[in-house]
């Protein structure tokens, strides 16, 4: 019997309408959305229906994202963002950190319920869990050494008196192999004075630890002091500096170990190496400050990008300049409290919207390509544009003159569009009033297409 052709376009619609029903709904396994913007910086993202990625890294063989989402531990395929699957063993305790071995075998981890656990990649199960300890801090507190044989933690336990508590805290160094701690160091612990690690960071060559210590004089809290130390013998090389507001959020070394950063409540304190101590880099200044949530460095060592609360709700991710610490431009409502870029330049990072909430978002590598252009090595094309007194100022070299000029957000909407434009001394200046926000600038000139990006802040 055949059916009426009403009949097959409401089946049909209904079909859409279920298939639409379950991509909302998400899960584990939903595949996350393309996003066909007009600059392709969004690749996908995906809803998380209301879970927290608490950690994230790239897993170093094979490029995959290993997060830690609330519980669990989740691989996921950065080609689409769905889950390829979920570590057995994941449920334990809410995973707030972890780092990953350079061989990629290891994953080691920290939780809410105060364990460290050790995991095996390959069979993605728990190997290990070390539940002997009191306590672990809230931020990071595992470095894996280089050669991938042991990783170092950090774990205390608050002693109680008749008058004051204190902190009794020690370094452990842990051995893959020989599965025990081979050594530990204990850090300072009377009663008079007491410090215990808030968070800390092993160097990419593993020679150096950036520690970030909480302080306290007969049970009240001192202040917050910024050390380095050596990641082998477990002892203070250097001192950074202190601070008595806010607490540590986050701390990196750059890729050539030449830059610490400490992200902190409310702020961001830059080191840059001098000989064989780091001093302190020009302070970084925003538009508005209320906290450093998350930052990471560029693989070229020239950038870093860094979250910070715009307003009371959103979140803002911003690419700075390390030569002259300009804003290169931004992405809005994204950042906290992950950024993560791979071997491609591209970026893992977390979103949110009022209508689905949080999201996990993956970023093409445009924003690099654009940033480090050198002016020097173009021929023919824009070398610079930036955006002053409610005006563009293009510099470009090799135009004389500018046949289309297109301004577009990063949907790629249409926001402005001038032909017929005479270049005079490599220069052009249109008056235009933009809001701040991402744009895209294309000029046409000799039936050749250049593009540019830039940032506007008010």
């Amino acid at each position: 019997m055949k059916k009426s052709k009403l009949f097959r376009m409401v089946y049909g619609l209904g079909i859409a309408l279920i298939v639409s029903l379950i991509a909302a709904l998400g899960g584990q396994n939903a595949m996350a959305q393309e996003i066909p913007n007009g600059d392709g910086d969004l690749l996908w993202e995906r809803p998380l229906n209301g879970r927290t990625v608490n950690d994230a890294k790239f897993h170093p063989i094979n490029g995959n994202i290993i997060a830690a989402v609330n519980h669990e531990i989740w691989e996921i395929d950065p080609k689409d963002g769905h889950t390829i699957r979920v570590f057995e063993g994941s449920g334990q305790s809410e995973i707030k950190y972890f780092q990953i071995s350079n061989d990629g075998k290891y994953l080691v981890s920290g939780g809410a319920e105060k364990w460290i656990i050790i995991w095996d990649y390959q069979t993605g199960t728990i190997l290990k869990i070390l539940d002997n300890i009191k306590q672990i801090p809230v931020y990071n507190s595992i470095g894996i050494y280089p050669d991938s044989k042991s990783f170092v933690y950090f774990s205390f336990e608050i002693i109680n008196n008749t008058q004051y508590s204190y902190v009794k805290g020690s370094f452990n160094i842990y051995n893959f192999e020989q599965n025990k701690i081979i050594k530990t160091v204990e850090t300072p612990s009377q009663i008079s004075y007491n410090k215990a690690v808030d968070a800390m960071q092993l160097s990419i060559d593993g020679k150096l630890f950036a520690i970030g210590f909480r302080n306290r004089e007969y049970g009240v809290f001192k202040d917050f002091t910024m050390e380095l130390w050596d990641a082998e013998t477990l002892t203070k090389i250097q001192d950074l500096g202190n601070f008595k507001v806010g607490d540590f959020r986050d701390i990196q070394f750059s890729n050539d170990n030449q830059y610490i950063g400490y992200g902190f409540s409310p702020g961001l304190i830059l080191y840059k190496k001098n000989n064989e101590q780091y001093n302190k880099y020009p302070v970084v200044t925003y538009p508005i400050s209320f906290s450093i949530d998350a930052f990471c460095f560029s693989i070229n060592n020239k950038l870093f990008l860094n979250t910070f609360k715009e307003d009371i709700n959103y979140d803002a991710t911003y690419i700075i300049n390390l030569n002259n610490l300009d804003s290169i431009y931004k992405y809005p409502h994204c950042g906290y409290p992950i950024l993560r870029t791979n071997t491609n330049n591209e970026l893992f990072t977390i979103g949110f919207d009022t209508i689905v909430g949080v999201k996990i978002q993956f970023y093409s590598n445009k924003w690099y390509e654009v940033s480090v252009q050198n002016p020097i090595e173009i021929k023919i094309g824009i070398t610079k544009t930036t955006y002053t007194n409610n005006s563009i100022q293009l510099t470009t070299k090799g135009i004389d003159i500018i046949k289309t000029l297109l301004i577009t957000d990063t949907l790629g909407k249409k926001i402005y569009v001038q032909n017929d434009i005479t270049v005079i001394n490599n220069s052009t200046e249109i008056p235009h009033f933009l809001s701040s926000g991402n744009y895209l600038l294309k000029i046409v000139s000799n039936g050749k297409e250049y593009t540019s990006k830039f940032i506007v802040t008010r």
